[in-house]
């Protein structure tokens, strides 16, 4: 697999070949060689796609649907865990390694423009080139924490989603259930405010039973390179990985870099 650094001449090239391109994530690690090669591709009017896998992933299109049918009640907080140990990167950061997958995952997942709003970050192996760290997002009011490593002595890939009535928890290294819906929350009484002045309320916890749904599982690669050939074919539109979504997820890469410590 070719390195990052060396995407946007190769991806340059086969354009210019008249070639139709399926492009590994990070697709350039600036955004406007990213916005040059989309341009070159609809001049030359070929396929630039971006390998943002979790895009075709079962689970993850079954937590989407969960959360456009509000089936969590009102979406309050969203986590992204992604740790192990290696590989290691030398030219881009746990952050444009790792963490790019969960931002396009919750773009994908919630079809909306966050904002990144803080950064912790270590390097420990190489000057400026981050280790591990988390980035802290507001979107629309919901919060988000995504935390990146490849210094972590266990491999944990997560996803929880706190909603208002129920929660979800996406474990992508449990084979058996690797999502479960939690039947519980917690909120504090309506109370009026002569109430208030005699004492303090506290949160009532409600819970309820679990639920892992029985789902069945495509391969994502399998199912992401059968799209790249639907769309060469022409029998679709590319509306899950395209550059434009790239874009997104590139501009949030950049917000990060900025905000790093």
């Amino acid at each position: 697999m070719t390195p990052p650094s060396t995407h946007y001449k190769i991806a340059k090239k086969c354009l210019n070949k008249n070639l139709n391109v399926f492009l590994e994530k990070p697709a350039t690690l600036k955004s406007f060689h990213l916005k040059e090669l989309h341009k070159l591709s609809e001049t030359n009017n070929k396929i630039l796609m971006i390998g943002y896998i979790y895009n075709f992933n079962t689970y993850v299109n079954y937590i989407k649907k969960i959360i456009t049918n509000k089936a969590l009640g009102k979406i309050k907080y969203l986590s992204f865990q992604r740790l192990n140990l290696g590989p290691v990167r030398n030219d881009n950061s746990c952050f444009w390694d790792l963490s790019s997958h969960d931002l396009s995952s919750l773009i994908y997942l919630t079809n909306a423009n966050p904002k990144v709003t803080k950064v912790n970050a270590f390097c420990f192996l190489k000057k400026n080139i981050f280790d591990m760290g988390t980035i802290f997002l507001d979107l629309q009011g919901i919060k988000v924490e995504i935390k990146s490593s490849w210094l972590n002595p266990e491999k944990v890939r997560k996803i929880v989603v706190i909603g208002s009535k129920k929660m979800l928890l996406f474990d992508e290294m449990n084979s058996i259930n690797p999502i479960t819906i939690y039947n519980q929350y917690a909120s504090y009484p309506k109370i009026s405010k002569f109430d208030k002045s005699f004492f303090t309320p506290k949160a009532n916890i409600y819970y309820g039973k679990t639920f892992s749904p029985k789902i069945k599982f495509t391969s994502p690669l399998k199912s992401e390179l059968s799209y790249f050939i639907k769309l060469i074919s022409g029998k679709i539109k590319n509306t899950k990985s395209n550059s434009a979504h790239a874009l997104k997820v590139h501009n949030l890469l950049e917000q990060v870099d900025k905000n790093l410590p």
